[in-house]
């Protein structure tokens, strides 16, 4: 283990070596769009009377870069996205009735003003299809949030279903602070440059939010129920997001 990153480090540093034989200081602009996978990550202690599952909702990226090579390996890349972020939770509330059971599902959508600003390594070869590594850090402006919550109460008579949508921008952090890792190929194709970039986006500050399920509707149709009851979630926004993009 310790001979493979000892290995690893006299890589790196001969590519440092050889990157400043040959140094490159051009600034390039470029732009890019990509699809979205948001999940919401619970942080702390939940209500352990609620089963809880977890999905991915999509979104879409669109947005434009600026890079300024330090090196021929090594550039400082900043850039500025319409970005999707969200997920949604089904959640199974324990009712003491016989032969009644509830699930809720909340689905939240919501969008930022992404500042990336990562530091970018290429392989120091001379291929046309070129292998890069991100990292950094994003500053995410909140826009908009959406809940669109749909609560299913199953009886042995028949169905009842109630669905609500609710604007969470006000539950939202205003800013949100999140770590950016990835990787990609760019394509060289004459004076432009092809992206292809797969990162992940971490969030670094939860948001609170509320799974509400409708008990004081259910009893004002005819059902034994109490008031609403209240599963209070801290969670962070993390996005897997694919893109293409071209620089010139």
């Amino acid at each position: 283990m310790k001979k493979a990153g000892f290995a690893v480090l006299i890589f790196f540093a001969a590519s440092l070596i050889v990157s400043a034989e040959e140094p490159v200081r051009t600034l390039s602009f470029g732009l890019k769009a990509g699809y979205n996978s948001g999940q919401l990550r619970a942080v702390g202690e939940g209500n352990d009377d609620f089963e809880v599952d977890k999905f991915a909702v999509g979104g879409f990226s669109l947005g434009g870069f600026v890079r300024y090579r330090l090196s021929r390996i090594l550039a400082l890349q900043g850039e500025l996205h319409y970005f999707a972020k969200g997920g949604g939770y089904e959640v199974t509330v324990p009712v003491p009735i016989p032969g009644i059971s509830i699930r809720v599902k909340d689905e939240r959508r919501l969008t930022y003003i992404e500042i990336p600003v990562t530091l970018k390594f290429s392989l120091p070869v001379d291929w046309r299809l070129v292998p890069t590594f991100y990292g950094g850090l994003s500053l995410g402006i909140n826009l908009s949030g959406t809940l669109e919550s749909r609560t299913h109460i199953e009886t042995p008579v028949f169905p009842i279903d109630l669905d609500e949508t609710k604007d969470l921008k006000d539950e939202l952090n205003d800013m949100e602070l999140s770590g950016v890792l990835g990787g990609g190929l760019d394509i060289k194709m004459g004076r432009a440059t092809l992206h292809l970039d797969n990162r992940f986006f971490f969030g670094l500050k939860t948001n609170v939010f509320q799974i509400v399920v409708p008990m004081s509707k259910f009893a004002a149709i005819g059902f034994p129920a109490g008031p609403d009851a209240v599963y209070e979630l801290k969670m962070l926004n993390y996005v897997s997001t694919f893109t293409i993009g071209v620089s010139y």
